[in-house]
């Protein structure tokens, strides 16, 4: 396994319990619960997959990844009932019966045994999420798992390039500098001119009419969390 996914799995182990804890001194005490979700952040619900949730593999999720890899769709279905039980297992590092006695804590001993929840699990969800992988890469050809961590080098790598401290150690040249920045402004440039074919196709769909009552509960602040509706 190479460092670079090691550390994705540490940051998924690690990472899970903690939200899934977190969340529950913040959940309302009566009514119904929103179905738990991985996916990315602020992402809509046209584009979410249950795939975002594999650990070391999230870029799985993408429909274009997707593709890249030539995934058959008994692949995508396996894949998806392997991000089933992932989630599932995130979700048992707190049993339905603790929710009420942990609110009712007060705050300083909250925090105590959200740190003693955080060190039972983290060595759990290490072990459930190197399980996980390890049932990935047995649904994946060894083709398509060296593709895509290639896929997932170039999309860090060019993060990375944004970061003043990486170019330097690189010795990246005052030239190559130049070059990138005009790659990042040719995509600012197209990404700009996407948007606005986007929103114009938007609103192109609605009639008139409900252009003007769109227009009028916004100025309400209709949908807009914390915002009046």
């Amino acid at each position: 396994m190479s460092r670079f996914f090691s550390r994705c799995l540490c940051v998924a182990a690690l990472a899970a319990p903690v939200l899934v804890a977190s969340a529950l001194a913040q959940q309302p005490k009566a009514g119904p619960q929103p179905k738990p979700r991985f996916g990315p952040p602020g992402g809509s619900p046209g584009a979410w997959s249950p795939l975002y949730g594999l650990p070391g593999y999230s870029m799985l999720g993408s429909e274009s990844v997707q593709k890249e890899l030539e995934l058959s769709d008994e692949q995508k279905q396996k894949l998806r009932e392997i991000a089933e039980q992932y989630r599932r297992q995130v979700q048992e590092g707190w049993r339905p019966e603790d929710r009420d006695t942990f609110r009712k804590l007060p705050p300083e001993e909250q925090k105590k045994q959200l740190a003693a929840q955080r060190e039972r699990n983290a060595k759990r969800m290490a072990e459930v999420a190197a399980d996980t992988r390890a049932k990935i890469e047995a649904i994946l050809l060894p083709r398509q798992v060296r593709r895509f961590e290639d896929i997932v080098f170039r999309a860090r790598a060019t993060v990375m390039l944004y970061n003043p401290r990486t170019l330097e150690r690189l010795g990246v040249t005052d030239d190559q500098k130049e070059r990138l920045r005009k790659v990042r402004d040719e995509l600012q440039e197209k990404t700009q001119k996407l948007q606005q074919e986007a929103i114009d196709k938007t609103f192109r769909v609605l009639t008139p009419e409900q252009q003007a009552k769109l227009k009028e509960m916004m100025s309400e602040g209709f949908g807009f969390p914390g915002r009046p509706r």
